[in-house]
């Protein structure tokens, strides 16, 4: 439920922002309108109800005092995760107070409300994954950013010397690192295209070795999809392991002292029947001594 809740308040800020248009008339239609003062409500009480309950996740939050729960959720509440969702929620007051179009740049600031979105990070953790892999793989592809840049260079310098004297496009090495980048991502805006036969040649042999070369990073990244997979299936195997390995331990130390306790209960039925035999012994010697008087 709680899922279902951040990604319904997730859409309604994605929605809010992309209706939201400078091509609208001068007055923001109603139903507009309407949305983002329904927003600005659910927000509102949102961030009410997390001020007043955020307390509740400290320990001995009972024995607080009032001033002190009231010092402690000030401090929770400041934190950068809050601040964002303030931030948000003075952008949403802003648009909701300004609402002719003629001032709509000075709330500018209602892009911040998207960090909003940030939420469903903080609570499911959606990215880490990604920034794990990332780090892990950060040599890697590092080393492919590298070359990118080296063959993006060189590629440049060279159809800048092919083309310079006939093609007014490549006027200098960074228009030709743009018709580089254009070539190596296999964008090809077409802006800038060479005209020469050797130009056309480095041109096919630039857009070939881009289709290799940015192919690379995402091949990197699903590796390090598969060896975080890998990691995580060995800790929860080496973690069922342990925790059976602790059960087996368990019943081991409960087997012992049920066998300790069957031994000392053992010991004391001899001691009864030692005793028991004893008496007996006790009443027929007196006994005999009755019958021999």
């Amino acid at each position: 439920m709680s899922l279902l809740y951040q990604l319904l308040t997730s859409a309604l800020i994605v929605a809010l922002f992309a209706v939201d248009c400078r091509t609208m008339s001068e007055e923001t239609t109603e139903v507009y309108h309407n949305m983002e003062i329904c927003a600005t409500i659910i927000f509102t009480m949102e961030y009410g109800l997390r001020f007043y309950s955020c307390i509740e996740s400290v320990q001995d939050a009972q024995q607080l005092s009032v001033s002190a729960r009231w010092r402690r959720r000030i401090c929770l509440m400041t934190s950068a995760a809050c601040l964002i969702d303030v931030v948000s929620l003075i952008s949403l007051y802003l648009d909701v107070c300004i609402t002719s179009n003629i001032f709509r740049g000075v709330v500018s600031i209602r892009l911040l409300r998207l960090f909003t979105l940030f939420r469903l990070e903080r609570k499911h953790k959606f990215l880490s994954p990604i920034v794990t892999v990332i780090s892990n793989k950060r040599r890697e592809l590092g080393a492919t950013l590298g070359v990118a840049g080296l063959v993006l260079l060189i590629s440049a310098t060279l159809m800048y010397y092919v083309e310079s004297g006939v093609n007014d496009k490549f006027s200098s090495i960074l228009e030709s690192m743009w018709w580089g980048t254009a070539t190596l991502t296999t964008v090809g805006y077409g802006d800038i295209v060479p005209i020469t036969p050797l130009g056309r040649c480095l041109g096919s042999l630039v857009a070939f070795i881009g289709v290799g070369l940015f192919g690379l990073p995402a091949g990197i990244i699903a590796s390090g999809f598969a060896d975080a997979h890998r990691a995580k299936s060995f800790e929860l195997r080496h973690n069922s392991a342990d925790h059976l390995e602790a059960r087996m331990t368990r019943m081991m130390s409960v087997q012992h002292e049920v066998l300790a306790e069957l031994q000392s209960l053992r010991t004391q039925m001899d001691s009864m029947l030692a005793d028991q035999q004893r008496v007996l012994a006790l009443l027929g010697a007196e006994k005999a001594q009755q019958m021999g008087g």
